[in-house]
């Protein structure tokens, strides 16, 4: 194994050995071919239908969430919240939001606009709303 302080621990195996009496079989399909199956071979499939589950947010997501009534920039979401530290923001707020799907940005492909705003997704106002 070797270790490497940025990505962690990697353990390094050895690939598992193949008897000499084995070749591998270039251009052969495992199974039959999609003509030959046939209705007995195809497991009947029922859809199912999931209830969407709202994620664990935490109590600064929810401050968040409910500071955001329109489209608004970093500095507008920070001073409705009271807050000044960027990173703090960043990390315990803006980020946490995003990843769980409750606030979108404005330009997506430009995350570092000085244009970039923040508005709630579908989730994210059905999570403010409720009680």
């Amino acid at each position: 194994w070797k270790s490497d302080p940025k990505l962690g621990v990697t353990v390094t195996l050895p690939a598992p050995e193949v008897p000499p009496h084995v070749t591998p079989e270039v251009g052969t399909k495992s199974g039959p071919g999609r003509d030959q199956v046939t209705q007995q071979h195809t497991p009947h499939v029922t859809p199912h239908v999931t209830p969407e589950v709202a994620p664990e947010v935490t109590p600064e997501v929810k401050r968040m969430l409910a500071v955001l009534i329109r489209d608004m920039n970093r500095a507008e979401i920070m001073e409705a919240l009271g807050l000044k530290d960027e990173k703090h923001f960043r990390e315990h707020y803006q980020q946490a939001a995003v990843a769980a799907g409750l606030i979108t940005m404005t330009i997506p492909d430009k995350p570092k606009s000085s244009k970039q705003r923040y508005r709630l997704t579908d989730l994210g106002k059905q999570l403010r709303e409720k009680p």
